[in-house]
């Protein structure tokens, strides 16, 4: 073991895994509280949003450093499970001789014999129990690649800091003195104390803000040609509305917890979450200080028309969803879709149940399962029916001594008093400890030659081993002969943790030879161990080998993990892929893709497919049945394109026909996948044909029912007297937001024949 590996083993590095582990369990518990408070603040204002936000990250930051320290405290350490070493010298002082000094003991009566306990069953907590071994033991490479992440991302963040200072310094141009006296005039408006500088940067492309003590707005300068000055002022109060929230500081923390917990997905959600509720915040003081919203909507879409590709500064007035924030500000809501969140439900909830169950149910079995190991371990050893009984008992570690010790009616006392406290592991193991220690009955574990199971343990190499580790090595059944095999087979480097996994998952010396036969020598313990668990044999080797000649391990892991043998390999070259790497017949297997498959698509007509299409083809369920249907209706099902794009859409043949049902006709790929994304449906269109309009084309009623315009809407403006508007007029009142209730407000000022194109300018200028 390596230096490195030393120290990732340390207690505080153990406790560092297990805190990053539990956060899969507490992130996604936040997430899914995030989702919740999105839902209930959904009518509420930006700002409430945005504080659920905020209060969800200092949640993410502040959980793992919480369970850190409550898995580094000292009540932790005390009650440590099994495996944790002490120092055996001092526990032997304890509770009495030397294990070996009381080999010989021979002094007990016969109705002390040894009782055999029956032997856990295998269950799901077992299973459990074994994974959070296995997990104990990748924790140094968990630590190293999370180490290695952060420090990635923490080169990003710097570097950005770099980057900012630098746009900072490099002020390409003078700010005429008007535009800064108009800076610190809506600076005032929005309550800005500090200084605020404006400057003209050639290498921005929005206007953005740096800094935050001494806070600099640089500004393009095409901005200063392309929008009004109204517009101008719209955007400078949104980037003035972010040095007065400080949000400068809160980005800050959002790159803590990007950089520290890159790796659950439930803390980019968030983070994102509160990026575009702080944009909403700031548009929101942005239309309170220039007082128009429909001017700072159309600076917004200026905006977007003249940049190029800006880049995404913290401060900058890029946040979010350029349409989202528009519709938000002029008030059009869109359309709640009921299953949109259940993937994010169902990955969520994956990432809470998975790991408190490993942590809860798997430290449940332990307590449940903990007299019953230290029970087998003690038959290994030879322990007395006494010693079982002793051991079937919760101890505590002030009894010990007395234990050791006492004798008849004191004896019984101690037994009773250590019966009626709380259950203990490690006390537990110092009870078998200690009960051996009197009893001697360690003589009874001795191997062919007369040596005892220390002494042979010894002899393999393995010195000065605790009691826990004793019991360990004793219950996954590791011999000195064991040990001696498996350094004769070319194992190094054997730690206590690598011997009981090896034993375990059953890797031999027989197993090794098998992997040496099929060309794999020189295999580490860790290779082995992955070989063993996915099953991978000599034999299944050479049946690849035959087929592959560069396979590597990881290859033949995936490759049997996935179920691809040398039948499949063959079926599919008879199919027309005789030419499979390992990795494309993996992905090919995973997704279903069956040589069957192939001969059903290359039946309907589809050539010069490969492993991409088919992988394609099968992800979106074309089946043979479907492709003829499609093309019995006329759709443009000719390509695997043609039918994965159909499929992607939500076209079906019940579909098309209800469409054609409806009058459309026949209708091209396009058109369908058009109106099936925009939720048209068969009654949208006879509903549209009964409002006065049969003869509505496709891209008509795709761009009516993309703005919202349904026949409730076009009923109200018949209401006002407009019943012979076209349908450029209708989409455009509706964009504009003129509505019934507008239409009757402006008659009733006596503006009775105003056109279409009138009627938009007024409400476009704000005039209600």
């Amino acid at each position: 073991m390596n230096e490195l590996e030393i120290l990732l083993e340390k207690p505080a590095f153990q406790a560092l895994g297990w805190a990053l582990f539990h956060f899969l369990w507490q992130g996604a518990l936040v997430g899914l509280g995030m989702l919740g408070a999105n839902a209930a603040l959904r009518r509420r204002s930006a700002e409430a949003r945005y504080t659920a936000a905020c209060i969800a990250l200092v949640l993410l930051l502040v959980l793992p450093l919480v369970t850190f320290l409550v898995l580094l405290s000292p009540a932790r350490e005390a009650t440590a499970p099994l495996g944790a070493s002490f120092e055996p010298a001092a526990a032997l002082q304890q509770i009495g001789p030397d294990i070996d000094a009381m080999e010989g003991d021979n002094s007990r009566p016969p109705e002390t014999a040894a009782v055999a306990a029956p032997e856990p069953p295998a269950t799901l907590a077992t299973l459990i129990s074994s994974a959070r071994l296995r997990f104990a033991s990748l924790i140094p490479w968990m630590i190293s690649i999370w180490l290695f992440g952060v420090l990635v991302l923490s080169g990003r963040f710097v570097g950005g800091l770099v980057v900012a200072q630098r746009l900072k310094r490099a002020d390409s141009g003078a700010i005429p003195a008007e535009w800064q006296a108009r800076l610190s005039e809506i600076a005032a408006r929005l309550s800005v104390a500090r200084p605020v500088r404006l400057c003209q940067s050639a290498l921005v492309q929005v206007p953005t803000v740096i800094g935050w003590l001494r806070p600099v707005v640089l500004l393009p300068a095409s901005i200063l040609t392309g929008l009004s000055c109204e517009q101008l002022e719209a955007l400078l109060a949104h980037e003035l509305a972010h040095i007065r929230r400080h949000d400068y500081l809160v980005n800050i923390l959002q790159t803590a917890a990007e950089t520290l917990l890159f790796y659950h997905p439930a803390v980019w959600w968030v983070s994102g979450q509160a990026r575009t509720e702080r944009e909403n915040c700031c548009d929101d003081l942005a239309v309170r200080a220039c007082g128009d919203v429909l001017i700072y909507a159309r600076a917004l879409t200026e905006l977007e028309a003249i940049r190029k590709a800006a880049p995404q500064m913290a401060m900058a007035a890029t946040g979010g969803s350029l349409i989202r924030r528009i519709e938000r500000l002029v008030g059009i809501r869109p359309p709640i879709s009921r299953h949109k969140f259940a993937p994010s439900l169902a990955a969520l909830g994956v990432l809470v149940l998975v790991p408190m169950v490993m942590a809860g149910a798997g430290g449940a079995w332990a307590r449940h399962t903990a007299h019953a190991d230290v029970s087998a371990a003690s038959r290994h050893a030879g322990l007395s029916s006494e010693s079982t009984a002793v051991l079937d008992a919760p101890s505590h570690p002030q009894s010990l001594a007395s234990q050791a010790s006492g004798t008849g009616q004191g004896q019984q006392g101690t037994d009773q008093e250590i019966r009626a406290t709380e259950p203990d592991q490690q006390s537990v193991t110092a009870s078998a400890t200690a009960a051996a220690a009197e009893n001697g009955a360690a003589s009874a574990a001795q191997d062919s030659t007369g040596r005892s199971y220390i002494d042979d343990l010894a002899a393999a190499g393995l010195k000065n081993l605790t009691v826990e580790e004793l019991i360990q090595l004793k219950t996954a059944g590791v011999t000195g002969d064991y040990i001696r095999a498996l350094k004769q087979a070319g194992l190094e480097d054997l730690s206590i943790g690598r011997l009981v996994e090896l034993r375990i998952q059953g890797v031999t010396p027989e197993y090794i030879k098998e992997m040496v036969d099929s060309g794999y020598s020189k295999l580490s313990t860790r290779e082995l161990i992955a070989l063993r668990i996915q099953g991978v044999t000599g034999e299944y080797i050479k049946s690849m080998v035959g087929l592959y000649t560069d396979l590597t391990l990881h290859s033949l892991i995936e490759l049997k993990i996935q179920g691809v043998d040398s039948a499949y390999i063959r079926d599919m070259a008879a199919a027309g892929f005789d030419h499979l790497t390992a990795r494309e017949a993996t992905s090919l297997k995973i997704q279903g893709v069956t040589p069957e498959y192939v001969k059903e698509m290359k039946s309907i007509g589809l050539e010069n497919l490969n492993v991409k299409t088919l992988i394609g083809l099968r992800i979106q369920g074309v089946t043979a049945e479907f492709a003829r249907e499609m093309q019995s209706l006329g759709a443009d099902g000719k390509s695997a394109r043609d039918l994965i794009s159909l499929r992607i859409s939500g076209v079906t043949p019940e579909y098309v026909k209800a469409m054609q049902g409806a009058g459309l006709g026949t209708l091209t790929l396009r058109e369908l996948t058009s109106m099936s994304l925009q939720g048209i449906s068969p009654k949208y269109v006879e509903e549209m044909r009964a409002e006065g309009f049969p003869n509505l084309t496709v891209r008509q009623i795709v761009e009516m029912r993309l703005q919202g315009v349904g026949a409730d809407y076009i009923r109200e403006l018949k209401a006002a007297g407009f019943s012979n508007l076209s349908v450029r007029e209708i989409i455009e009142f509706k964009i504009y937001g003129v509505d019934g209730q507008f239409l009757k407000r402006v008659q009733e000022h006596g503006f009775k024949n105003l056109t279409a194109r009138q009627l938009i300018q007024l409400k476009a200028a704000g005039i209600d």
